[in-house]
């Protein structure tokens, strides 16, 4: 099939020396680093293993050290994120409540200051990804059904 022999970067044709029925996968490898020619397949897929799995454990630990530097901004705001265990105990479900607690947000400055050491514990991996934790963190479905982005469909606008 002509797909099959199409890369991401555009060119086309089959790999330079492979043999019919060949892995391409392991042709491209052969090519590159003619010592790994010599590797029986057993240990090109030990040697792969072990690489993803160092790589998997250098992740694991700069993951560790990420949490305690967190930790240690926290901390040294004075305030802790289970505090916010006692003033948010749950997703909004009526607009009454969210409107009770934007309210108290806006008087009480220790209040938003734990609200936002709370929100930002919450994280992603960009702001695509963060927001949507952070609607789900503070609105149960049924509020959150009640709005939209424009106020179509006799819904509230979210803003």
């Amino acid at each position: 099939m002509k797909g099959q022999d199409q890369f991401a970067d555009g060119m086309r044709g089959p790999l330079q020396g492979q043999v019919a029925g060949e892995d391409p996968c392991r042709s491209l490898i052969a090519q590159t680093l003619p010592s790994l020619q010599r590797m029986p397949p057993e240990d090109l897929r030990l040697n792969f293993q072990r690489s993803v799995l160092m790589k998997l454990d250098s992740i694991l630990e700069k993951q560790q050290e990420g949490l305690v530097l967190l930790q240690r901004v926290v901390s040294s705001l004075g305030s802790s994120v289970e505090d916010i265990d006692n003033v948010f105990p749950r997703p909004w479900q009526t607009i009454e409540e969210m409107e009770n607690m934007c309210t108290h947000l806006d008087k009480d400055a220790d209040l938003r200051k734990k609200m936002i050491l709370y929100l930002s514990s919450i994280g992603g991996t960009d702001l695509g990804d963060t927001v949507p934790k952070i609607i789900r963190k503070l609105f149960t479905n049924k509020l959150m059904s009640r709005y939209n982005m424009k106020a179509r469909n006799g819904k509230l606008r979210f803003h």
